[in-house]
């Protein structure tokens, strides 16, 4: 009961540091088109500190607050208001990533028919019967889209043997390249990032450069269809069962399931699965929905990704500053659990400090 006790207060104590610095990075974009921003971003930071204090430490509640007092969103609906005429979401012209597409019906069929169960395709019967099985009724309506295809072999073995060859076909002197370029260009949304949630510009560029070549890779598969072929092939069923429900929760919010992704459901410039995108996804904009295409919702997403992961591991923030770089390497295993990927971007970090020398 004792260890219980400390680790429920233990991520209540990690909760509460997330939502004070979701609170502050707000607070940076915010005051950039202030005057006085030093002065606004410390009344707001001892503002959420005395409210962390009282009680409140749910982020409806954090969200509810700055929406109110936050001059960013205030910004955001005037530019809203300018462009689009209107400040209600559900009238707005919506981007790609966000639109949801209405299910349309199997190939050669009209938009208006209602499928069988005779017309429908074996891939979309063993679909629709297994989210069926799982209960996830408002997913199953997305089996009837033409974009609908369930990949079989391409995802249940990896193509590489070795290390070697996974930093061969990788190209770590390329991503260390993309790195730079990456850090040149989003230098300033990586340094906001850092003063927020604790993770360096050095391992932002990295871990960008591996997983998307900085928003420029980012996959040729759908969504959809990459997490219910992995729930179908793979030998993980509880690991996509998880990620199907949060795919659930995202067709919900309004989220476009047929974005694009890699060959295992991870999408954006970070490369999230929806139940990272769920639990670590952050809003900046206040739109309702966080945008992995846009780097600096992406940026802000990861950071708090690796910063909670790090400080579950090491709560102690002297500890934790003290051996910084052994500290990181525990958070990108929780981001990756692979040592190959976390050698890889280890070295790139090591690059980029070199090149700052």
């Amino acid at each position: 009961m004792h260890k219980q006790s400390l680790t429920k207060m233990r991520s209540s104590l990690v909760s509460i540091k997330n939502s004070c610095r979701k609170a502050l990075f707000r607070c940076n974009h915010a005051s950039e088109r202030l005057p006085k921003r030093k002065v606004y971003r410390y009344l707001m930071a001892s503002s959420v500190l005395i409210l962390s204090i009282i009680g409140i430490t749910n982020l409806n509640s954090f969200d509810m607050l700055f929406e109110t007092v936050n001059p960013y969103n205030q910004i955001v609906q005037e530019r809203r208001l300018e462009v689009y005429g209107t400040t209600d979401q559900n009238k707005l012209t919506r981007s790609r990533y966000v639109t949801t597409p209405s299910p349309t019906t199997e190939k050669g069929g009209s938009d208006n028919a209602t499928p069988t169960a005779n017309s429908l395709t074996e891939e979309q019967r063993t679909a629709k019967e297994a989210l069926h099985k799982l209960g996830l009724t408002n997913l199953e309506s997305y089996v009837f889209d033409k974009r609908f295809k369930l990949y079989r072999k391409k995802i249940i073995k990896s193509p590489f043997k070795d290390k070697k060859q996974y930093h061969n076909s990788l190209g770590i002197s390329k991503k260390i390249k993309i790195a730079k370029m990456c850090k040149l260009f989003y230098g300033p949304v990586f340094k906001t990032t850092a003063r927020a949630f604790g993770v360096t510009e050095n391992y932002m560029a990295a871990i960008m450069s591996v997983e998307s070549s900085c928003g420029k890779a980012l996959g040729s598969y759908k969504l959809f269809n990459a997490i219910v072929s992995n729930y179908l092939f793979d030998r993980r069923k509880l690991l996509w069962e998880t990620q199907l429900k949060c795919l659930s929760w995202m067709a919900d919010k309004g989220y476009d399931v047929y974005v694009r992704s890699s060959k295992q459901g991870a999408m954006g410039i970070p490369q999230f699965l929806p139940c990272s995108l769920k639990n670590k996804g952050f809003d900046l904009n206040y739109d309702g929905r966080v945008n992995l295409f846009d780097i600096n919702e992406a940026s802000a997403s990861m950071a708090l990704f690796l910063s909670s992961a790090a400080e579950l591991h090491i709560p102690d923030k002297k500890l934790f500053l003290s051996n910084y770089d052994y500290n990181m390497e525990a958070a990108l295993y929780t981001y990756n659990p692979s040592s190959w990927y976390v050698e890889a971007i280890q070295k790139i970090v090591e690059a980029l400090r070199d090149a700052e020398k």
